[in-house]
């Protein structure tokens, strides 16, 4: 594999420097300094197969370029397929400054509050609004750039977060599951971070790790492993904190925008936008068990029936690796397997999985080749609804995720006779 990623590096450093006897030396110099780089900066991963998965990030800059009107460029508002999901947060944002937030989980106040036509709905808790009122004070275009920097800025931490290594959030920042992110107008990297840094943090940061967790119920799909994270860890004073900064969020929240929004919050996960959209299929990008059950022509059961069993499973394997796992596997599996059980998942939040994978290509060097495999497709899966991706994606997509968050339950299981060091602080 080393050969192989040798001959890689000079096809492309002759292809864009040809040799010729004066410029030799020249050039030999330049390829030695960003060998050495690359080779420097990618150290901390050290599975070969993933590392090069991880640098293969690369070739999304060509996306990203093909793209830049799209994600960079401070537009005003469009409809349609042309509509990022930036629209609904700004919109949300003036909404709530101007004291219309209780009222955003009725689809029609909420296509007014964006001003103009849209299939956007508004699914986020109360206290998303605290973090998007700022940008509700500045103009459309400015705030939509804060925005992309604060969802590069969130991947590039992850990848530091998870790798240990610079270069690694470099390249997770411009990876597949950043370009989707940025395409459509999400800071799911910013949710991402909270998850990875809440779990890694637990036991020796406990507060700073609660903080995060309260943070994380703005977007609660993504916690749904971390109470029996912290059971199984017996990391009680991130427990404690976690529900603590919890209660301050709500309480300020319902005082700030009303007790009324959270009813109609919770109202819209039983009968409203919430209900209808578990209902609703046909979406290449969102990758859930429902998702890919619809997509494969069967009829999709309550939400309970498919994702009870989930959720045990998922909850059995933890408990199974936490206490004689090292601890980088334990965050690892309760990552990948915190958005396999996710009721709500869509490619752009494939940053947990990201971290995940990052996690184990630092643990260790020598995984099986179809794990290697199957965690390197898992990488590159949130660019295939932008590249073709047809409603059968799910039924591909979300059995591929299982199948990687089953590796990393294994390499879990199969750790306990020889540990090795923890890829990421206790």
């Amino acid at each position: 594999m080393v050969v192989k990623q040798e001959a890689l590096f000079s096809f492309v450093m002759n292809s864009l420097w040809p040799d010729s006897g004066p410029v030799r030396e020249g050039r030999r110099r330049v390829t030695d300094r960003i060998r050495s780089i690359i080779e420097n900066g990618l150290a901390p991963l050290r599975e070969q197969r993933l590392r090069l998965a991880v640098a293969g990030s690369l070739v999304m800059l060509a996306m990203f370029a093909l793209h830049f009107a799209r994600i960079f460029l401070p537009a005003e508002i469009s409809a349609g397929d042309a509509q990022q999901d930036y629209a609904a947060f700004y919109g949300a944002a003036r909404a709530a400054l101007a004291g219309a937030g209780g009222n955003l989980y009725d689809p029609q106040v909420f296509q007014d509050a964006i001003g103009a036509e849209t299939t956007l709905l508004w699914l986020y808790p109360p206290p998303m609004l605290f973090a998007l009122a700022p940008f509700g004070l500045i103009p459309y275009g400015a705030a939509k750039l804060l925005w992309a920097a604060a969802a590069l800025g969130a991947a590039f931490a992850i990848g530091r977060l998870a790798s240990g290594g610079g270069l690694p959030g470099v390249l997770t920042a411009v990876s597949p599951a950043s370009f989707a992110a940025l395409y459509v107008g999400q800071v799911s990297a910013v949710f991402a971070l909270m998850l990875a840094a809440g779990l890694v943090m637990a036991r020796k940061r406990p507060i700073i790790a609660g903080l995060c967790f309260a943070l994380l119920t703005i977007k609660p799909q993504y916690g749904l492993l971390v109470i029996p994270f912290l059971i199984a860890m017996r990391a009680w004073r991130a427990m404690g904190a976690a529900v603590i900064f919890s209660i301050v969020m709500i309480g300020l929240s319902a005082f700030v925008f009303g007790a009324e929004m959270w009813r109609a919050f919770f109202e819209s996960l039983l009968n409203g936008v919430h209900a209808s959209y578990y209902q609703s299929a046909g979406h290449p990008g969102r990758i859930t068990l429902s998702d890919a059950v619809k997509a494969a022509g069967l009829p999709a059961p309550p939400a309970i029936v498919l994702y009870g069993p989930l959720f045990a499973a998922a909850v059995t394997g933890l408990f199974t690796i936490a206490r004689r796992a090292p601890l980088a596997l334990v965050v690892a599996f309760t990552l990948a397997a915190s958005a396999l059980i996710c009721p709500y998942l869509f490619v752009y939040d494939y940053f947990i999985f990201s971290a995940a994978i990052l996690i184990v290509a630092g643990y260790t060097s020598a995984l099986k080749t179809s794990f290697a495999y199957v965690l390197m497709a898992v990488w590159f899966a949130p660019i295939v609804p932008f590249i073709g991706g047809a409603p059968v994606t799910p039924a591909i997509l979300w059995p591929l995720s299982a199948a990687a968050t089953g590796v990393i339950f294994m390499l879990a299981r199969n750790s306990f006779s020889s540990r090795s060091p923890a890829a990421v602080p206790a």
